[in-house]
C-alpha cells in the first residue's frame, strides 16, 4: 500500500471566550469557518481556546461552514490546561469522512515515559514552575480504498458506536475496513512560564518517547522556537529522523514594534509520514478561492497580518502530507488498533 494523504491545519484563535465582544467572535468564527470549508482539512488543531462549546457553536454557525453537511465535521472539545483563574483547551475538529472512530485524549505521564488516558485539568504556569504538560490526541485512519463509506461510525458525542448510523447501512457489513493510527501532540509554548528551549525540549522527548513505542507521531501547534530556540529550531531543520515542517513566512504578528516569526509549524517522524508541503493561510479573500490556490499561489507577509483585523495574531498553517504503511511486522505487532 502507498500511505494515506491527508491534509491538517493548526490555529491559534487569540482567546476566544464566553466573555469576547459578540462581533469579535462572530468575526473570527466567519473567517475560520471560510478556511476551514474552502479547504476540507482531515484535521484542525486549535489553541487558545478557552470556551470549546461556544467556540464549536459559533464555527458551525458561520455562514460559510453551513455548506458542509453538518456531519462531515465533528469536534473534540480537547483538554483544559489552568494557570491560576485561566483556562484554556485545544479543541480538535475532525473530518468524519476520514476519521471514522473519536479520537482518544492522552496525557504524557509526569516522567515523559508514556502516555495515561486524560482525566481532567492540567494545570501549568510559572507560579508552578509547570510547563503545559503534553496532551495527544489518538485516532485512526483508514488505509487502502479510505474513500469508501464504512459500515460502522461512532456517535462522535460519546466516542461510542452508532447504531443508528449501523442499522442504516447494514447493507455494507461485509467491507472489512483497515485502520492505522496515528498520534497527534498538542503544542502551545509561553515564554511566560520557563524558556521556550526547556519547552521545545520536553515536547521533543514526548515525541521521541511515542515513536519508540511505535507509534506514528507528529506534533502540531504554536511553537515559538524559530526566535525562542533556536538551537532546538537547527537542531530539527537539520534532523534526519523528525520532519519541520513549517512555512517560510512569519505567522505570528504580536505589533507594537515586536518582532514576528515562523510560530506555527509541524514536526513530523521522517519514517512515519511523508510531508510534502506547509502553507500559511491569510484570511479569506478573493486571490485564494480553493485548495489548489493555497498550495500553488505565493502568499505575502502583508496578506498573512491581515489576521490581526480580525483579531487573530496568528495565520493558520496546512499540512499537506502523507501517513506511511506500518514499517515492519513487528511494529504491527506493537501497535494495535485503538492501543495507544
Amino acid at each position: 500500500m502507498s500511505g494515506v494523504d491527508f491534509t491538517a491545519l493548526t490555529s491559534n484563535v487569540a482567546k476566544y471566550s464566553k466573555s469576547t465582544r459578540s462581533e469579535v467572535k462572530k468575526q473570527k468564527s466567519e473567517a475560520l469557518g471560510e478556511t476551514i470549508a474552502k479547504l476540507l482539512p482531515s484535521f484542525i488543531n486549535f489553541q487558545e481556546v478557552t470556551s470549546p462549546s461556544v467556540f464549536k457553536k459559533y464555527i458551525q454557525n458561520s455562514s460559510a461552514f453551513k455548506n458542509i453537511p453538518t456531519s462531515q465535521y465533528a469536534m473534540h472539545p480537547g483538554p483544559t490546561y489552568k494557570a491560576g483563574t485561566y483556562h484554556e483547551s485545544y479543541p480538535l475538529m475532525y473530518n468524519t469522512a476520514m476519521i471514522h472512530q473519536r479520537p482518544k485524549l492522552y496525557v504524557m505521564n509526569k516522567e515523559n515515559t508514556g502516555l495515561a488516558p486524560y482525566s481532567g485539568n492540567l494545570i501549568f504556569g510559572k507560579k508552578n514552575n509547570q510547563p503545559r504538560p503534553t496532551s495527544v490526541y489518538g485516532f485512526n485512519v483508514p488505509i487502502g480504498r479510505y474513500n469508501l463509506r464504512p459500515p460502522s461510525k461512532d456517535n462522535f458525542a460519546t466516542g461510542k458506536p452508532n447504531l443508528k448510523y449501523r442499522r442504516k447501512h447494514s447493507n455494507l457489513k461485509h467491507r472489512k475496513i483497515q485502520y492505522q493510527p496515528m498520534s497527534v501532540i498538542n503544542v502551545h509554548t509561553s515564554p511566560s512560564i520557563s524558556t521556550i528551549s526547556k519547552q521545545v525540549e520536553h515536547i521533543r522527548k514526548s515525541a521521541e518517547v511515542l515513536k519508540e513505542k511505535g507509534h506514528s507521531t507528529m506534533a502540531s501547534g504554536d511553537w515559538y522556537a524559530e526566535r525562542g530556540a533556536k538551537i532546538q529550531w537547527a537542531e530539527l531543520e537539520q534532523s534526519e529522523d523528525w520532519n519541520l515542517a513549517a512555512p517560510e513566512q512569519n505567522t505570528s504578528f504580536p505589533g507594537k514594534g515586536k518582532l514576528g516569526q515562523t510560530a506555527d509549524h509541524f514536526l513530523l517522524d521522517n519514517h512515519a509520514f511523508t510531508a510534502n508541503s506547509a502553507h500559511a493561510i491569510p484570511p479569506p479573500n478573493d486571490d485564494y478561492t480553493s485548495l489548489e490556490d493555497h498550495l500553488t499561489k505565493d502568499v505575502s507577509a502583508d496578506q498573512l497580518e491581515k489576521w490581526r483585523d480580525i483579531n487573530i495574531d496568528h495565520a493558520p498553517v496546512l499540512l499537506h502530507a502523507k501517513l506511511n504503511p506500518l514499517a515492519s511486522p513487528s511494529l504491527r505487532k506493537k501497535r494495535k488498533l485503538n492501543d495507544f
